[in-house]
């Protein structure tokens, strides 16, 4: 049995058989429909794997929440605003006043499944605050006036 080249074009194609990636999908494809029109057993012909994933954990305890903050070292208002909700929002779940989205629950699982990755992650969306920036906000504050 002799071994199938791989090319790439100067173009950055992939060849196989002298036919790109692309043509090959779509003659996959083509002969996929048409074994289905003609009612063909597809699970005979081809691979048909079926997965499921497993759910996160149901319920997410205050104490949860507040151990996947503390994994990331954030502050309420950064932790709400790396998951996309608001402070008062993370308030609530960590005084057991409202339980967290679904998508939220998820997020809290993952850092605590993968606590390396997602410290990363964090890290690397925290935009330090400068002095001058602190300096400037203390100087603009309403009801202050700008001369000196």
């Amino acid at each position: 049995m002799g071994t199938k080249k791989v090319k790439i074009t100067n173009d950055g194609d992939v060849v196989f058989e002298g036919k790109t990636v692309g043509q090959l999908m779509v003659e996959g494809l083509a002969e996929l429909a048409g074994d289905f029109q003609a009612g063909i057993d597809l699970t005979e012909k081809y691979t048909c794997r079926q997965i499921s994933l497993r759910p996160a954990e149901q319920v997410c305890t205050p104490e949860r929440i507040i151990a996947a903050r503390k994994i990331l070292g954030a502050s309420q208002s950064l932790f709400a605003n790396f998951l996309g909700f608001s402070a008062n929002t993370v308030r609530s779940w960590e005084q057991g006043t409202y339980e967290p989205q679904r998508v939220a629950r998820l997020l809290i699982e993952y850092i605590h499944e993968d606590p390396t990755y997602w410290r990363k992650k964090f890290k690397a969306r925290v935009v330090p605050k400068t002095p001058n920036a602190l300096a400037n906000r203390k100087r603009n504050r309403p009801g202050q006036s700008m001369a000196k």
